[in-house]
């Protein structure tokens, strides 16, 4: 979620009057092809629901607000619930009956107990609507003690429970293939999280907050950590926590000097307070600021699929790469993604034969039909592996080829002018590029 501070308050009584409580069975395994409560109107009021909601084809009438980026840019027919922290609830309780939903999806605080704000909330949404309930495991820590990136077990808890266990895959599928195409250029690199507190103050990410295990597990990026002295006392302990650090001064700035990119988060900070920022000398002469290698957006924690779409444009933008996909028609078929870094000619890819369908065999080529000079080979004997290797959550059968080539010159300038010119060709499969990244919304 984004970082809020949210009071702890008990519901007005009006709202409470009359309640009547559906009780909803836990999910099970019969239950992924189908809904458990009805989804011809949905409400939530959390930022990660209506975020993979709007991904898997189920965007609800009404939600908690203010819908900022990037999900503004999907909240068009989307009534608002008002911002979380009016009078002290997460979500306006009449703008919430008042909206008629059929079903509402939430999420789990079973663990506060039933005296909490939230139980008393759970029990006013179940009372309007039958209300499923989802997890978000955080710290991103699994049973083996492994960090790592939670958003897909966080789609899936409440996809599967809305009979969308498919198109979370798809989901899931897209933005790994995307992810292996970043990766090849990335990984090993190391950027630093600003979050800024004011005009003149920040903190930052430890390893543990989703948003970073987006960069860290997603691409494999390094996270830059602050000195064990500008963090609480809880965010040491095992086990760990996520955590954003002490508030710290500009003049702690320069301990990111050796990071590779900056990403800045500046909600919910005034555009004057963001600039103030930026234009500190202390900011300004950190060398990856200096070579134009930061992206500084509202706010990267909405951790739903779009957001991770979002997070990996931001780091894309400071690194300075361009995306580009295909779809491949003939032979096996295939989805494929492709990053381009302009600086030094080098372009990356990741490629997903269609499910079912097994490897192809032969060389990964791109070409121009309409001038064989630019004709180039990726790779003579491409290595197909399982895009998960932690756990399997994509489509069965699935099957993903990475690497990365340096291209010439002239190959570049087609692909930054007429990328539609070049076909992707493989074991009699072809498709044209196109520019920009696969959408992260499936119907």
């Amino acid at each position: 979620m984004r970082k809020r501070c949210t009071t702890v308050a008990v519901l007005a009584s009006t709202a409470l009057a009359a309640v009547l409580v559906v009780s909803v069975a836990p999910v099970a395994a019969s239950s992924f092809g189908r809904a458990t409560i009805p989804t011809t109107k949905l409400a939530t009021d959390n930022d990660i629901a209506l975020d993979g909601l709007i991904a898997i084809g189920l965007k609800p009438g009404c939600a908690t607000g203010p819908f900022i980026p990037p999900l503004s840019s999907y909240a068009s027919g989307i009534t608002s619930l008002g911002e979380p922290g009016v009078a002290g609830t997460d979500f306006n309780v009449e703008a919430l009956a008042n909206c008629a939903p059929t079903g509402i999806v939430a999420p789990s605080y079973d663990d506060l107990g039933a005296g909490s704000y939230y139980a008393t909330a759970a029990t006013a949404e179940k009372g309007i609507a039958p209300t499923i309930f989802f997890k978000e495991p955080n710290p991103p820590v699994n049973d083996a003690g492994q960090v790592q990136s939670t958003w897909k077990d966080w789609l899936h808890s409440f996809a599967d429970q809305l009979g969308r266990r498919q198109q979370a895959n798809e989901v899931i599928a897209i933005l790994d293939l995307r992810a292996g195409a970043i990766r090849g250029q990335v990984a090993g690199k190391t950027v630093g999280l600003i979050d800024l507190d004011s005009a003149s103050t920040f903190d930052s990410a430890d390893n543990y907050l989703p948003l970073a295990t987006i960069y860290v597990e997603d691409l494999h990026i390094k996270n830059f950590l602050l000195p064990a002295s500008d963090w609480s006392s809880g965010c040491l302990r095992l086990p760990p926590e996520a955590c954003y650090s002490n508030a710290l001064s500009t003049e702690e700035l320069p301990l990111f000097n050796h990071v590779n990119a900056i990403l800045l988060q500046s909600y919910p900070q005034t555009s004057s307070a963001t600039q103030t920022f930026e234009e500190n000398p202390l900011f300004t002469a950190i060398p990856a600021v200096a070579q134009g290698h930061v992206a500084e957006v509202t706010s990267f924690t909405d951790v739903g699929p779009i957001g991770v779409a979002f997070e990996y444009s931001a780091i894309e933008k400071a690194f300075g790469l361009k995306d580009y996909h295909a779809t491949v028609s003939g032979g096996t078929g295939a989805t494929a993604s492709f990053t381009l870094s302009p600086s030094n000619h080098r372009v990356c890819w990741a490629i997903d034969p269609t499910p079912g369908k097994g490897t192809p065999v032969g060389a990964i080529t791109l070409l121009d039909r309409a001038n064989k000079s630019l004709d180039t080979t990726l790779t003579k004997r491409p290595y197909y592996a399982e895009p998960e290797t932690t756990y399997q959550t994509t489509p069965r059968f699935t099957y993903q080829t990475t690497g990365c080539s340096v291209v010439s010159g002239s190959l570049q300038n087609q692909l930054t002018t007429a990328p539609w010119k070049l076909y992707l060709n493989f074991s009699g499969s072809s498709g044209s590029l196109k520019s920009g990244a696969f959408s992260p919304i499936v119907k």
